[in-house]
C-alpha cells in the first residue's frame, strides 16, 4: 500500500449507511403546476455506501391505460378511476435511476442536506462529514453534471485539546442543517459546536465576482465550546427546529457519560 493513500478499500461497500431526499439536480416543482414531461417531480434519493456518494432519480413510466386512453377517459374505460388498471400488469412502475455518483477519500460518519431557503431552486449542497472534525461541502454543478466541491472546513486544530485529554471520541461527529437553509452545524467531540452560516444570493454574487465563476456556499464557520460556554457536555444528537424565525438548534446531552458500571 502507499504511504501517500488516505483510504484503502479492500471490497467495494454495499451496504448503505446514511440517506437522505433532497432536491439536489433540479427545482422542485411549483405549486399547483403539474411537473411536464420528463421533468420529475420527486426529490432525488441521496445515499452513502461507507466512502462512496451516490445520487438516485425516481423514474416513473406510464402504464399502457395511461399511454393510450380509450374513449371512456383516463383509465382506458366507463367508470374507471384515472391511473388505474384492469391488471395487475397495467399499471405504470417506478424504478431509479443512477444520476451521479463518486468515491470518496475516507468513511462518511454523518451526512446532511442543506435546502435553498430563500434562495430558491431547491437543494443547495449536501455535508458529507468525515472522522474526526472534517466537513466537506458538495454542490450540484449543471454544466458538468456531476458535484463539486464548494468547500473544505477542518475543526481539529489541536485535537487532544478539543478532546480534553481523551484519547478517542465515543460519538462519530454529527452535521445537522436549519430546515429554513440558513445555516449548518456540527457537533464533535462530546461538545464542541461549529456553525457555518449560508451565503445569501447577494453574497454569493459578490464572492464569485459577479457571476464569473463558482462561489462557496458557506460562509466562515464558529467553533464554540459548550462546555465553558453553558455546562454542556457529553452531546449525543443534535437538530435544528422548525417554525422559528431564528435557528434554532436542539441538543441532546447527557450531564456525565455512560460507563457499563451503570448497566
Amino acid at each position: 500500500m502507499s504511504a501517500c493513500a488516505v483510504y484503502a478499500e479492500f471490497h467495494p461497500p454495499t451496504g448503505v449507511t446514511h440517506c437522505e431526499a433532497a432536491y439536489l439536480t433540479h427545482a422542485p416543482a411549483a405549486k399547483g403546476r403539474n411537473a411536464g414531461a420528463g421533468v420529475p417531480s420527486q426529490p432525488d434519493l441521496v445515499l452513502v455506501r461507507t466512502n462512496r456518494l451516490e445520487i438516485f432519480r425516481l423514474r416513473t413510466a406510464a402504464g399502457p391505460a395511461q399511454a393510450h386512453p380509450g374513449p371512456g377517459g383516463a383509465g382506458g374505460g366507463p367508470g374507471s378511476a384515472p391511473g388505474s388498471g384492469s391488471g395487475s400488469g397495467s399499471g405504470g412502475g417506478v424504478r431509479l435511476e443512477l444520476v451521479a455518483g463518486m468515491h470518496l477519500h475516507g468513511v462518511v460518519e454523518s451526512l446532511a442536506v442543506l435546502s435553498g431557503g430563500r434562495r430558491g431552486g431547491g437543494t443547495r449542497c449536501c455535508w458529507p462529514s468525515g472522522t474526526g472534525a472534517k466537513v466537506s461541502v458538495l454542490e450540484w454543478d449543471p454544466s458538468r453534471h456531476a458535484l463539486r466541491t464548494s468547500s473544505l472546513h477542518c475543526f481539529e486544530g489541536d485535537p487532544a485539546a478539543l478532546r480534553e485529554g481523551r484519547q478517542v471520541a465515543a460519538m462519530p461527529p454529527r452535521v445537522a442543517t436549519d430546515p429554513a437553509g440558513r445555516c449548518a452545524a456540527v457537533v464533535f467531540a462530546f461538545c464542541q459546536l461549529a456553525l457555518l452560516p449560508a451565503l445569501e444570493a447577494d453574497s454569493l454574487e459578490l464572492s464569485a465576482g459577479g457571476g464569473a465563476g463558482a462561489a462557496p456556499t458557506v460562509g466562515n464557520a464558529y467553533l464554540l465550546n459548550l462546555s465553558k460556554m453553558m455546562g454542556i457536555r457529553e452531546v449525543r444528537d443534535c437538530v435544528f427546529l422548525h417554525g422559528y424565525t431564528e435557528p434554532v438548534l436542539l441538543l441532546l446531552h447527557e450531564p456525565d457519560p455512560t460507563w457499563a458500571g451503570r448497566l
